[in-house]
């Protein structure tokens, strides 16, 4: 009995160290191993296209996605496909219309019209009804219909009385001045909002939360930027010192772009035409060490839930 209990032990404790050195393999391929992208595009006057391809373990896991036709992602796990979807527009307006017919809403039963009335039994029907609700007011001691008519007379009166040039000129103050305070109000909070945050940003705890933030995502750009990019420009705002102002900006970034970036400027017509094809890799692991870096840093908690009490206060 205690062989086989053993026996029994060993194999739950083969399987479960089995099933362990899987996941960590598997962790540390998903880690380490790089992903591949290969982006190719071009947009002219028809539109724009887009084919973007995406690559996991030697092409094992593949993800395609093509735009705008035909319009369909694909995903594959070696020769199985994992999941394929049409996003083109014309899939949701066809589902759209099928569950506007489904949500149809049911037809009521129409109950039978009674006859029209004619005028003169409708009028007789009122005076009558009018004579009666007089003679009930007199007998019970209420005012009668004359007295509710001298009301109304008073009330037009009061109502003409505030249609006078005065009336209506001091009603016009009146919302002037309430406008006058509302953006009052308004500048105030912005103004006080602008002063709390440059604050916050001189502080000394800010500064250095903000070279952290900056070093991180300087990391994790570099991993992510293209290993090879090629792309033609021809674009033209059509006005010639606007686009020579975007072109002069082009310039100063241009040892940091490459030369894989080329920008031709119209400075005749409005146009805007490029081909591009971009390819590169990255690995997870290091977006992880620096997601997770930014993440426990104490210092963006602090300043998180400062920006948050000031918020709540300001509301």
């Amino acid at each position: 009995m205690l062989d086989i209990c053993l026996r029994i032990l060993t194999i739950l404790g083969v399987s479960a160290l089995v099933l362990l050195g899987a996941a960590v393999i598997v962790i540390l391929l998903v880690l380490f191993y790089p992903i591949s992208y290969h982006v190719r595009g071009a947009r002219d006057d028809e539109g724009l296209r887009i084919n973007a391809k995406a690559g996991w373990l030697a092409g094992a896991l593949r993800i395609k996605w093509q735009y705008p036709e035909p319009g369909r992602i694909t995903v594959k796990l070696f020769c199985f496909t994992l999941f394929s979807g049409k996003i083109s527009s014309e899939k949701g307006e066809e589902n759209s219309a099928s569950r506007t017919k489904k949500k149809s809403p049911p037809k009521t039963k129409t109950k039978p019209k009674n006859k029209p009335e004619t005028a003169v039994s409708r009028e007789q029907e009122i005076n009558v009804s009018r004579e009666g609700a007089e003679e009930q007011a007199q007998a019970d001691g209420e005012p009668s219909a004359a007295y509710g008519e001298e009301r109304s007379q008073g009330k037009e009166e009061r109502g003409k009385d505030r249609e006078q040039p005065e009336g209506k000129i001091f009603l016009k103050f009146q919302k002037i001045k309430y406008t006058i305070f509302g953006i009052y109000d308004k500048i105030k909070e912005i103004w006080d909002t602008i002063v709390y945050n440059a604050e916050l940003l001189q502080e000394e705890e800010t500064r250095q939360l903000l070279l952290h933030i900056r070093l991180r995502l300087g990391k994790m750009l570099r991993i992510l930027r293209p290993r090879r990019m090629k792309a033609e420009v021809l674009f033209g705002t059509g006005e010639p010192d606007i686009t020579g102002y975007a072109y002069g900006v082009y310039c100063m970034f241009l040892p940091i772009l490459g030369t894989g970036l080329q920008v031709t400027p119209d400075f005749e017509h409005r146009v805007l035409r490029a081909q591009f094809d971009v390819k590169g890799r990255f690995a997870l692991w290091v977006l992880a060490v620096n997601g997770l870096a930014l993440a426990r840093d104490r210092r963006l908690r602090r300043v998180w839930k400062r920006l948050g009490k000031r918020e709540k206060s300001a509301a």
